[in-house]
């Protein structure tokens, strides 16, 4: 998955676990083949999981749980592996293959979506795996887009990423290759940063929003017993699953900055940790205040 394509998959997935219509949109435009369950209130969505998994969307029902993996193009040359009209495919390292071995159990019935690739023939079926395939094109997913403020927001970052079905003309004074090529250093640095502090697998989420002249890029840290996390988790006594945010954000046409969040479960943490910060990291800005629109900051 090249930058582009991972950015706008991380803009989908906010979008879906924050704005319930944008979510509902995208199931019966994207995901939903004829015949399958409708999507539950704790189907999960998340960002390239695995390499052959773009967005991975698991819909526990109780026909069975619905595993659906999207792949995800833009201007990009779709490869034997991820073709479902070639037999690479269906092999030991095609995706295919890989969601098979790692999905492929009883009660669980898998589904592969090539979203805005160029045209394929999935006539063609040169493989034997149970999997269902469709293909599906940005324009479906903009046709009937939701007018909410988050799914306008989804629509300025799609277009930004040059997709021609979401035109960015909303998009004031920004040279969007300038910003990709940020972006793409951006996100390379979050991942290195990812890697040396060695999070538990599975326990991190790429986020990425654009909301009102506001953008972030970064990384949610989840609680988790494995160390650092744990460690983490006892100083900061989040009051849900989240333990932390790391990564870049900043105003439309303004210079970004680096930020970190701490979900401090009470005031006496939040002062506790405020006090060690200013202590250690002397000039750079702490703000022990919560959001107004939250209390666990």
């Amino acid at each position: 998955m090249n930058e582009s394509e991972r950015f706008a998959a991380a803009a989908i997935a906010f979008t879906w676990r924050h704005e319930p219509r944008f979510r509902e949109h995208f199931w019966k435009s994207i995901c939903f083949f004829d015949g399958d369950a409708d999507v539950m209130d704790n189907a999960e969505i998340r960002v390239e999981p695995y390499r052959w998994a773009d967005l991975l969307i698991t819909n526990p029902t109780p026909r069975g749980t619905f595993v659906y993996v999207v792949e995800l193009k833009i201007h990009a040359v779709l490869s034997d592996i991820q073709n479902p009209a070639k037999r690479e495919f269906g092999q030991l390292d095609g995706y295919g293959g890989l969601l098979n071995a790692n999905f492929g159990f009883p009660g669980e019935i898998l589904r592969f979506v090539l979203l805005g690739a160029k045209p394929v023939d999935l006539r063609k079926r040169p493989w034997n795996l149970p999997i269902r395939v469709q293909q599906r094109y940005w324009r479906d997913l903009a046709d009937d887009f939701p007018t909410t403020s988050v799914s306008k927001d989804l629509a300025i970052s799609l277009g930004m990423l040059g997709i021609d079905a979401f035109p960015a003309a909303e998009v004031k004074n920004m040279k969007v290759d300038t910003r990709q090529t940020e972006f793409a250093k951006a996100d390379s640095i979050l991942r290195e940063v990812e890697r040396r502090i060695a999070w538990p697998p599975a326990r991190s989420k790429r986020e990425f929003g654009f909301d009102k002249g506001n953008w972030y890029l970064g990384v949610e840290l989840l609680t988790s017993d494995k160390e650092p996390a744990k460690s983490l988790k006892s100083l900061v006594r989040p009051a849900w699953t989240y333990v932390a945010w790391f990564g870049y954000q900043g105003e439309e046409g303004g210079p970004p900055s680096l930020g970190v969040w701490l979900y401090c479960g009470s005031g006496e943490s939040r002062n506790k940790i405020r006090t060690q910060l200013r202590a250690k990291l002397r000039g750079c800005s702490i703000d022990a205040t919560a959001p107004p629109e939250d209390n666990e900051f």
